[in-house]
């Protein structure tokens, strides 16, 4: 599990393992990362093994749901996985990563981005958590 916005400490450290996201925040539902439009999720050394991801999203405010991206896409080593719906409230989605012969799950969320001013930043999703589980066979 890998609590996105916890920056330090012992535990679901999120830092090692994305890329491509902005920096942590706290709001009303617990602390997250907007995702760009290429936001990239890093885990070395998983193993050859399939792997259950899931996300779980924040909801989107009023003043940004007509902004923000209607979908998102997943791909796992440039392989599409998955073109998901964007949820205006709280969501979970479970996607099926395909086993990697390195050993490696590199996932990457593409999606529009919007801006809002005076950010200078392009957002995508707020993303509160990762889940992964790994399907047993191979090693890992």
């Amino acid at each position: 599990m890998i609590d996105v916005g916890y920056e330090e400490g012992v535990g679901n450290v999120d830092l090692p393992f994305l890329r491509d996201f902005y920096p942590a925040e706290a709001g009303v539902n617990g602390t997250f990362r907007w995702t760009g439009g290429n936001a990239k999720i890093d885990l070395l050394g998983l193993g050859t093994r399939p792997a259950i991801l899931q996300f779980r999203w924040l909801p989107l405010g009023d003043a940004i749901a007509d902004l923000a991206p209607a979908t998102y896409q997943v791909w796992s080593h440039d392989q599409l996985i998955a073109e998901v719906p964007v949820r205006r409230s709280t969501s979970r989605q479970w996607l099926l990563a395909p086993s990697a012969a390195d050993g490696h799950l590199c996932v990457r969320l593409v999606s529009d981005s919007f801006q809002i001013s005076p950010d200078p930043r392009r957002l995508s999703l707020p993303l509160e958590r990762i889940e992964i589980a790994v399907i047993p066979s191979g090693w890992a």
